[in-house]
Formats: structure tokens, sequence, C-alpha cells
């Protein structure tokens, strides 16, 4: 009642003006409010094929990585020393032409398997040298006597490892299988995030097992829908690697 007494004691000329103004501000109001909705919504767009991109290019980068590995593998097994010292049976030769090439090649995990499952030689330095493997996975893959790339997940807290499989051959025979490694750690996941925005976190089923952001690793790690992230997961490779936009 207030208002519509006010109202009535306005002049002609400013009861004729309100009207446009209401509808003005009206119409402004709600330009306002869609304009920053599809503004927001634009940006989740640009945000989201970025982050994508990112992940085209880091999904390109590990799988260099793992051809990188096969190509390590496929040039030790075939050293002439190795492929004579893996003939003998000769333990202490083949530490001595291992343990250099393992140093050089930047590797975390070096094994000759015979095919009968017997071990010839094990070594594991870094991040991997506490690691427990499950020794029936490896002697499984490596009685099939073919080149393949796999991950090895550790028993124990340490991290898991990407790994290729390839045999050992002499002019006659398949002597053993030889099978090379690097740990899925802090350093790899840094190595392929770069200078990059995004961050990398590999998981173990809910359990942090390597990441390039500070997390508490002893508990599951969960994100909301909102923050859901993207998922790298390289060929023949079980283990799942996320890109989270920070």
């Amino acid at each position: 009642m207030f208002l519509r007494s006010k109202y009535r004691q306005l002049s002609v000329s400013v009861k004729l003006l309100s009207l446009p103004l209401i509808l003005f501000l009206s119409l402004w109001t709600t330009g306002t409010v869609l304009f920053g909705m599809l503004a927001r919504h634009n940006l989740e767009q640009t945000v989201r094929k970025e982050t994508l991109d990112l992940a085209t290019l880091l999904q390109q980068d590990l799988q260099q990585k793992r051809s990188l590995l096969g190509l390590k593998t496929r040039w030790v097994s075939e050293e002439s020393t190795l492929v004579a010292a893996v003939e003998k049976g000769d333990r202490s030769l083949l530490l001595r032409q291992v343990l250099p090439l393992q140093v050089a090649l930047e590797l975390d995990l070096i094994r000759i398997v015979k095919p009968d499952g017997e071990s010839l030689l094990s070594s594991q330095q870094r991040s991997l040298q506490q690691a427990i493997f499950r020794e029936s996975s490896i002697t499984k893959i490596a009685r099939t006597g073919i080149e393949v790339s796999s991950v090895l997940e550790a028993e124990n807290a340490a991290p898991s490892a990407m790994t290729s499989f390839i045999t050992i051959k002499s002019s006659e025979s398949i002597l053993a299988t030889l099978v090379l490694g690097v740990a899925i750690d802090d350093t790899l996941l840094q190595q392929i995030r770069g200078e990059t925005s995004m961050h990398l976190v590999a998981l173990e089923g809910d359990r942090v097992s390597a990441a390039t952001l500070p997390l508490d690793r002893s508990k599951p790690w969960q994100l909301s829908e909102s923050e859901a992230p993207v998922r790298l997961q390289g060929t023949n490779l079980r283990r799942n690697i996320t890109l989270q936009s920070m």
C-alpha cells in the first residue's frame, strides 16, 4: 500500500519513464546472467579441450618411453657376450656384463629367467631396490617366449615397474627370457609431466603409488565428479595414470 501510494504521487513524466527503465534493467540483468553462463560454459569447454590435448601429448610421451624400453631390451638381448654368458649359465660373468649396462641404460630392474623358471640373474636398484614382485607372474610371461610389455605390480609399498620381456636366443635354441624394467615412480611421472600445468597420479586401484603433487598415500584417493580427471592407459599396461588439472 505504501509503495502504491508513493507511485500515485509521482508525476506523469516520471511514471512514463519508469516502465522503460524497469524493462531495460530487467533485460540488462537477464542478459548479464546469460552472458556469464555462456562465458563459463565456453571457458569450461576450452579447459576441457586443452586438458584432452595435453592428455594426448602425455600419452604419446608414455608410449615413447615404453617403446624406448623395448628397444633397450632387444639391444641387450642381442649382446654376444651376454648371450654367451647365458648359454654357459655363468652367473658371475652375467653380473659383470649386466651391472654396467643397468647403470648406463638407467634400468631399475633386470631379470634373466630360464625356460624352466630358474632365475639366472636378478638385479634391482633405486626405487625398486626393495620391491617384491610375484615370481609366478614373471615366470608365466617368460614362458610364453614372446616379446611383450607389461606392468609388474609390487606386493609391498614399493612402486610397480613398466617392463619389457624378450627371449635370449643362441643359433640353436631359446636360452632364457630377458626382463628389463623402469619404476613407475614420482621421478618417471615428473619426466612425463615436464613443465606443463597438469599433475599426474599413478593408481593401483584407489591407492596412490606415485604422483607429481603431495598426497596422503596412506588413504584411498577419491575425487568428486566435478574434479573427474583424465585417465591415461598405455597399450598393454594395466596401470592407470591420472591427469589432473590444478
